[in-house]
């Protein structure tokens, strides 16, 4: 099976009745992901990107 976005060599997993399918070269999945960061307005410190991070926590 060819990759649709990159035309590498897609392995298909299974696991029960379930499968899966991966592109060893790009890692295309198939699966719809979002991999642009959140716009945050200016410049954040790690201090207060950890405190976040624990604020969405909860």
């Amino acid at each position: 099976m060819e990759c649709p976005r990159c035309g590498g060599a897609v392995t298909e997993f299974t696991l029960g009745e379930r499968s899966a399918v991966v592109c060893e070269d790009c890692g295309y999945s198939g699966v719809p992901a979002d991999l642009h960061a959140e716009q945050l307005d200016g410049e954040e410190s790690w201090s207060e990107a950890i405190a976040r991070f624990y604020e969405n926590l909860e």
